[in-house]
């Protein structure tokens, strides 16, 4: 009986121990972040409480000639960073912890304080290939097919896009190098918002997330 007992406690920390392991810290900067598995149900107060960070308003308004300054008409989200760099420690990666960044992470949240959206760059001197088969290889079942841009042919860039349940993976890459550098950005957005969360009006990143036929094959 004792030996029964003692098995299912060694099966239990087992299991317990597995989905500590595959699960994310719940504050930025306890161990590094998986983007990847982020659920945009995570309270961002929490997430960020053990880090020094800003948070930005983004605004819409306009520039008013008469006062001659730019009138705010609303705010439309906040977008929340890492205040300073941590020395050799990266906090966050996406699938591939090649594919890491230390600080500059932008953390969408919209008026209310729910995560939205999350975006990075990244700039290194080998092409991003690795990068796109991890995502291919999870995510290539929900890969939606763009138009041809000419825009991006002419600058030698490539954008792909994955539409899952809860978010949209947006991946652009360069695939030739400038100043003897490849450049890639990550953009992942919580679909369930993408009616009224105006994410390609607020977000700077080549990575813009398309949501209607306009961009779709």
């Amino acid at each position: 009986m004792l030996k029964k007992i003692l098995h299912i406690l060694f099966i239990t920390t087992f299991f317990i121990s597995c989905n500590s392991q595959s699960a994310n810290p719940k504050h930025i900067g306890e161990s590094i972040l998986d983007l990847d598995k982020i659920m945009f149900n995570e309270n961002i107060d929490t997430l960020f409480s053990k880090v020094e960070h800003r948070k930005l308003p983004i605004t819409d308004g306009y520039y008013d000639k008469e006062q001659k300054k730019t009138v705010i008409t609303d705010t439309l989200a906040f977008d929340i960073r890492i205040s300073k760099k941590t020395p050799n420690q990266p906090l966050f990666y996406f699938l591939d912890k090649n594919f890491t960044e230390d600080y500059l992470v932008s953390i969408y949240t919209d008026k209310k304080n729910n995560f939205r959206a999350f975006s990075f760059s990244d700039f290194r001197k080998e092409p991003y290939d690795n990068i796109l088969k991890k995502i291919q290889e999870k995510y290539g079942k929900y890969q939606v097919k763009l138009k041809k841009n000419k825009w991006l042919e002419k600058i030698s860039a490539e954008i792909y896009q994955w539409e899952i349940e809860n978010k949209i993976i947006v991946f652009y890459r360069t695939i030739k190098t400038t100043d003897d550098e490849y450049a890639a950005y990550l953009t992942v957005f919580n679909n369930e918002s993408s009616n009224n969360f105006p994410i390609n009006k607020i977000m700077v990143s080549a990575a813009k997330v398309c949501l209607d036929k306009s961009c779709k094959e």
